[in-house]
């Protein structure tokens, strides 16, 4: 029987030394810092406050936290033990790519390049003879990328879990330049989850003052069955098993123009998680033989990035649905506690008539609330194609335009453009300046 209460114990004991690690008060800073951020642009973009610092970051923290006790029972289940070791070359080759786009910070990109790396020092051992290169070519044949793998693949599965409940909330709106030159409008969906991981780490004895003695009736030991672990420890032998809290952070960015965030955030989520369970699938068999292993490697790096790419582009080439319509002003957004929020006005309808006038743009919405500026009359067309009629008087202090940001007309000065190029034409782009 697998010790799912022993585990639990074990979780719990190791909560305050997450709590008294300091980066995670780091890591929650600049979460605070890149939400701020955010409704900074907001601010640039609608000279108004969409979203609110203070609920993004703890909403998100919320969620991070259920988020990392799902991908620590994963990572225990399977049997994913890390050496300190094999995760310095991860980061160091992580923080290499990320010079190129911040983006490829992500470990997907990193664990693509050094298993292709262990690959080749599997069937060229002869490389570690090399000038120069022979301490570094032993420690990439060292390197247990399995487990660096599976340890991709599970956090990914935990980011697909978390952007499926998560990611299409509070999402900003923004004016989006389409590849046809056209102005539209869409929503941009940045998240970031604090992620407490506790995992088992591999231990070198000689580096413990000593090595903690269990207590009475084996307390403080975890006894796992024999199949456990699922993936090899490449250790020396003796080495000391431990559980360690390590504070994570999983971010996701998306854009939503020719589908809702909702259904945005819920396609990418399939798609990522489809990629999470091959990857780990990969991870599993790659232990079997190196080309096995360097397909998990290739498909770790490949399959990431062209899941990002293709979402981008499909949503820039498909037909945007936050446009501007033929009759009347499209509502990209409705504002938290306003007047539009109140009398049920939803993103993506049409107010087709104000108080009896015809309306075709911000200007004319303006102009039609100011006539009756106590009452007003809405004629507007709901996602289902229906007109409906709401009305509300209009109090001291309300809204001008209701609390509505609307699609953007082709004379709106900011805008975000959208660069779907693949990684290697931005490279050679780079190069020709």
């Amino acid at each position: 029987m697998f010790p799912f209460v022993d585990i639990a114990m074990a979780i719990a004991q190791n909560v305050k030394f997450l709590l008294l690690n300091p980066f995670i008060y780091v890591v929650i800073l600049l979460i605070i810092m890149q939400y701020r951020r955010l409704i900074n642009n907001e601010r640039k973009m609608f000279s108004v406050r969409v979203n609110s610092v203070t609920e993004q970051t703890l909403v998100s923290i919320g969620f991070g936290i259920l988020g990392g006790l799902f991908a620590s029972i994963l990572l225990l289940t399977i049997g994913v033990v890390l050496n300190p070791y094999d995760m310095m070359y991860v980061w160091v080759v992580a923080i290499m790519v990320a010079l190129i786009n911040i983006r490829y910070l992500c470990f997907s990109y990193a664990t693509g390049i050094l298993g292709t790396l262990a690959f080749v020092t599997i069937i060229w051992p002869q490389g570690s003879e090399l000038p120069l290169f022979g301490s570094l070519w032993d420690g990439l044949a060292n390197l247990n990328v399995p487990v660096i793998i599976a340890l991709v693949a599970i956090l990914h599965l935990t980011e697909s879990l978390l952007i499926w409940i998560h990611g299409d909330k509070k999402a900003s709106p923004v004016f989006i330049s389409s590849k046809r030159g056209q102005l539209v409008g869409g929503f941009t969906m940045q998240k970031f989850w604090f992620v407490p991981l506790f995992i088992i780490v591999a231990i070198d004895p000689s580096a413990l003052a000593e090595i903690p003695e269990p207590g009475e009736g084996g307390e403080g030991m975890i006894y796992f069955p024999e199949w456990w672990p699922l993936l090899p420890i490449s250790t020396i032998a003796g080495v000391v098993l431990g559980m360690l809290p390590i504070p994570a952070v999983l971010g996701y960015g998306d854009i939503a123009i020719s589908r809702t965030p909702k259904q945005k955030a819920r396609q990418t989520a399939i798609h990522l998680a489809l990629y999470s369970v091959v990857l780990l699938m990969l991870a599993l068999l790659s232990v079997y033989s190196p080309w096995l292993l360097l397909l998990a490697a290739l498909f770790s790096a490949v399959a990431h990035e062209s899941i990002i790419i293709m979402g981008h582009r499909r949503e820039l080439l498909e037909t945007p649905i936050y446009n501007h319509p033929s009759n009347g002003v499209r509502i990209l957004q409705v504002l938290p506690n306003s007047t539009a929020e109140k009398i049920g006005l939803k993103s993506g309808e049409v107010i087709v008539k104000v108080n009896g006038f015809p309306i075709y743009n911000e200007t004319e919405l303006h102009f039609a609330l100011s006539l009756q500026p106590v009452y007003v009359k809405l004629e507007v067309e709901n996602l289902e194609g229906e007109i409906k009629f709401v009305k509300t008087p209009l109090y001291q202090g309300e809204h001008h335009s209701l609390g509505v940001i609307l699609v953007p007309e082709q004379k709106t000065k900011n805008y975000v453009k959208i660069n779907t190029d693949n990684p290697f034409k931005r490279l050679w782009k780079r190069f020709r300046r």
